[in-house]
Protein backbone atom coordinates (compact mmCIF):
# COMPACT_ATOMS: atom_id res chain seq x y z
CA UNK A 1 0.00 0.00 0.00
CA UNK A 2 1.27 3.67 -0.97
CA UNK A 3 2.56 5.85 2.09
CA UNK A 4 -0.19 8.79 1.84
CA UNK A 5 -2.85 5.95 1.59
CA UNK A 6 -1.86 4.13 4.51
CA UNK A 7 -1.35 7.51 6.56
CA UNK A 8 -5.13 8.89 5.21
CA UNK A 9 -6.24 5.08 6.32
CA UNK A 10 -4.72 5.78 9.86
CA UNK A 11 -5.84 9.13 10.56
CA UNK A 12 -9.42 7.71 9.02
CA UNK A 13 -9.55 5.08 11.35
CA UNK A 14 -8.45 7.16 14.29
CA UNK A 15 -11.38 9.69 13.79
CA UNK A 16 -13.54 7.18 13.58
CA UNK A 17 -12.63 5.68 16.76
CA UNK A 18 -13.36 9.37 17.75
CA UNK A 19 -16.53 9.66 16.36
CA UNK A 20 -17.37 5.95 17.56
CA UNK A 21 -16.64 7.37 21.01
CA UNK A 22 -18.19 10.64 21.38
CA UNK A 23 -21.41 8.58 19.99
CA UNK A 24 -21.15 6.06 23.04
CA UNK A 25 -20.55 8.73 25.17
CA UNK A 26 -23.95 10.17 24.14
CA UNK A 27 -25.88 7.31 24.53
CA UNK A 28 -24.70 6.31 28.49
CA UNK A 29 -25.08 10.41 28.94
CA UNK A 30 -28.64 10.17 28.02
CA UNK A 31 -29.33 6.30 29.91
CA UNK A 32 -31.58 7.29 32.43
CA UNK A 33 -30.32 6.64 35.87
CA UNK A 34 -26.68 5.84 34.61
CA UNK A 35 -23.85 8.19 36.27
CA UNK A 36 -26.74 10.23 38.48
CA UNK A 37 -25.87 11.67 41.93
CA UNK A 38 -28.81 13.43 42.46
CA UNK A 39 -32.28 13.68 40.88
CA UNK A 40 -31.18 16.24 38.56
CA UNK A 41 -27.30 15.92 38.52
CA UNK A 42 -25.73 13.48 35.84
CA UNK A 43 -22.66 14.26 34.09
CA UNK A 44 -22.35 15.88 30.37
CA UNK A 45 -19.81 13.10 29.07
CA UNK A 46 -19.72 14.71 25.16
CA UNK A 47 -17.83 18.03 26.88
CA UNK A 48 -14.90 16.80 28.85
CA UNK A 49 -14.78 14.07 25.61
CA UNK A 50 -14.55 16.83 23.47
CA UNK A 51 -11.86 19.30 25.36
CA UNK A 52 -9.62 15.68 25.30
CA UNK A 53 -9.71 15.46 21.47
CA UNK A 54 -9.19 19.19 21.34
CA UNK A 55 -5.87 18.49 23.39
CA UNK A 56 -4.69 15.82 21.97
CA UNK A 57 -5.38 16.62 18.21
CA UNK A 58 -5.66 20.73 18.09
CA UNK A 59 -7.30 23.50 17.70
CA UNK A 60 -8.96 22.53 13.74
CA UNK A 61 -9.62 18.73 14.93
CA UNK A 62 -11.15 20.22 18.24
CA UNK A 63 -13.08 22.74 16.96
CA UNK A 64 -14.68 20.33 14.81
CA UNK A 65 -15.34 17.39 16.81
CA UNK A 66 -16.45 20.41 19.27
CA UNK A 67 -18.96 21.53 17.00
CA UNK A 68 -20.44 18.10 16.57
CA UNK A 69 -20.17 17.44 20.61
CA UNK A 70 -22.08 20.53 21.34
CA UNK A 71 -25.01 19.57 18.61
CA UNK A 72 -25.04 16.44 20.76
CA UNK A 73 -25.31 18.44 23.46
CA UNK A 74 -27.98 20.96 21.84
CA UNK A 75 -29.72 17.79 21.33
CA UNK A 76 -30.06 16.32 24.75
CA UNK A 77 -31.04 19.82 26.24
CA UNK A 78 -33.46 20.61 24.35
CA UNK A 79 -32.60 23.55 23.45
CA UNK A 80 -32.13 25.25 19.91
CA UNK A 81 -29.41 23.68 18.05
CA UNK A 82 -26.10 25.73 17.78
CA UNK A 83 -26.13 27.28 21.27
CA UNK A 84 -24.11 24.76 23.05
CA UNK A 85 -22.19 23.90 19.52
CA UNK A 86 -20.99 27.47 19.29
CA UNK A 87 -19.62 27.53 22.62
CA UNK A 88 -18.20 23.94 22.77
CA UNK A 89 -16.54 24.62 19.58
CA UNK A 90 -14.56 28.02 20.82
CA UNK A 91 -13.70 25.80 23.47
CA UNK A 92 -12.02 23.24 22.04
CA UNK A 93 -10.40 25.43 19.89
CA UNK A 94 -9.05 27.43 22.41
CA UNK A 95 -7.89 23.79 24.02
CA UNK A 96 -6.42 23.13 20.97
CA UNK A 97 -4.36 26.66 20.97
CA UNK A 98 -3.59 26.62 24.37
CA UNK A 99 -2.28 22.88 24.38
CA UNK A 100 -0.09 23.31 21.32
CA UNK A 101 1.23 27.01 22.23
CA UNK A 102 1.23 26.56 26.17
CA UNK A 103 0.45 23.71 27.74
CA UNK A 104 0.79 20.29 28.20
CA UNK A 105 -1.93 17.57 27.54
CA UNK A 106 -1.92 16.14 31.36
CA UNK A 107 -4.52 15.14 33.14
CA UNK A 108 -4.78 18.06 35.18
CA UNK A 109 -4.92 20.86 32.33
CA UNK A 110 -7.36 19.38 30.72
CA UNK A 111 -9.29 18.49 33.74
CA UNK A 112 -8.71 23.06 34.22
CA UNK A 113 -9.58 23.30 30.73
CA UNK A 114 -12.97 20.98 31.05
CA UNK A 115 -14.23 22.68 34.17
CA UNK A 116 -13.88 26.05 32.93
CA UNK A 117 -15.10 25.24 29.70
CA UNK A 118 -18.09 24.09 31.64
CA UNK A 119 -18.52 26.82 33.92
CA UNK A 120 -18.61 29.50 30.96
CA UNK A 121 -21.54 27.89 28.93
CA UNK A 122 -23.33 26.68 31.61
CA UNK A 123 -22.56 29.91 33.38
CA UNK A 124 -23.72 31.82 29.67
CA UNK A 125 -26.97 29.61 29.87
CA UNK A 126 -27.77 30.18 33.03
CA UNK A 127 -27.65 34.04 32.68
CA UNK A 128 -29.78 34.04 29.26
CA UNK A 129 -32.07 31.74 30.50
CA UNK A 130 -32.58 32.17 34.17
CA UNK A 131 -31.31 35.36 35.08
CA UNK A 132 -32.32 37.49 31.98
CA UNK A 133 -35.45 36.40 32.57
CA UNK A 134 -35.52 37.04 36.84
CA UNK A 135 -36.64 33.66 37.83
CA UNK A 136 -37.18 33.66 41.84
CA UNK A 137 -34.37 31.09 43.36
CA UNK A 138 -32.22 31.22 40.46
CA UNK A 139 -28.94 31.48 42.39
CA UNK A 140 -30.42 28.29 44.47
CA UNK A 141 -30.35 26.74 40.68
CA UNK A 142 -27.21 27.63 39.74
CA UNK A 143 -25.45 26.01 43.14
CA UNK A 144 -28.06 23.21 43.46
CA UNK A 145 -27.90 21.31 39.95
CA UNK A 146 -25.44 23.33 37.73
CA UNK A 147 -22.30 23.78 39.34
CA UNK A 148 -22.44 20.18 40.81
CA UNK A 149 -23.33 19.00 36.79
CA UNK A 150 -20.23 20.58 35.99
CA UNK A 151 -17.75 19.13 38.77
CA UNK A 152 -19.12 15.55 37.75
CA UNK A 153 -18.64 15.95 34.50
CA UNK A 154 -15.31 16.91 35.05
CA UNK A 155 -14.73 13.99 36.48
CA UNK A 156 -15.13 11.45 34.13
CA UNK A 157 -12.43 13.04 31.88
CA UNK A 158 -9.74 10.78 33.16
CA UNK A 159 -11.04 7.60 31.94
CA UNK A 160 -12.40 9.51 28.69
CA UNK A 161 -8.55 11.08 28.11
CA UNK A 162 -7.16 7.13 28.93
CA UNK A 163 -8.98 5.81 26.27
CA UNK A 164 -8.68 8.55 24.10
CA UNK A 165 -4.15 8.10 24.39
CA UNK A 166 -4.90 4.70 24.17
CA UNK A 167 -6.67 5.17 20.69
CA UNK A 168 -3.91 8.27 19.61
CA UNK A 169 -0.98 5.28 20.58
CA UNK A 170 -2.66 3.18 18.59
CA UNK A 171 -2.92 5.06 15.49
CA UNK A 172 0.42 6.89 15.27
CA UNK A 173 1.64 8.15 11.64
CA UNK A 174 4.96 6.83 10.53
Amino acid sequence: MNDWRKRNLTRALKWACYILLLMLSFVLQQTPGFLQIAPEVKPVLVVPLCIAVAGLEGEFGGALIGALGGLLWDMAAGRTAGFFALGLMAACFFTGLAVSLFFRCSYFNMMAFTLLALLLITGFDFLLGYVLYRYGGAASYYFKWILPTCIWSTVWLAPQLWVLKKIQKRFVLE
